[in-house]
């Protein structure tokens, strides 16, 4: 083989060594956290809020909740916070929130997405 020909070769080996390295996959050594997905939101928009805030601040008979919760979006509701469905009629209105609950803290709703128990959207 030619001096030309050696070093062709060689750089087209090392190319396809490098690119099969770069697409492969590694499976995740055990004890390494896998980076949590985020939380979808439901894309609430401002005439959603606003039927959100009319119906439940001002006419539900849903109590504050008392214990303090952070309230961003992802994070989990502790297992003593009481969750509600919401009422027929907001759902109808609001069709993405059929399948999420609710609580209410301070002057905010936490839509919680149920089986998780993930807030998804708070609204002030």
């Amino acid at each position: 083989m030619s001096n030309t020909t050696s070093r062709l070769f060689c750089s087209l080996a090392a190319a396809v060594l490098l690119s099969t390295a770069a697409h492969a996959q590694v499976a995740p050594n055990k004890g390494q956290t896998q980076p949590v997905p985020t939380t979808p939101s439901i894309n609430l928009s401002m005439d959603n809020r606003h039927v959100l805030k009319e119906n439940l601040l001002k006419t539900t008979t849903v109590k504050p909740e008392a214990m303090e919760v952070d309230l961003e979006p992802g994070k989990k509701v502790p297992p003593m916070v009481k969750l509600h469905s919401f009422p027929r009629e907001i759902a109808r209105k609001i069709p993405q929130i059929k399948s999420h609950e609710f609580f209410i803290s301070d002057d905010a709703i936490v839509v919680v997405q149920t089986q998780q128990r993930i807030i998804v959207e708070v609204v002030k």
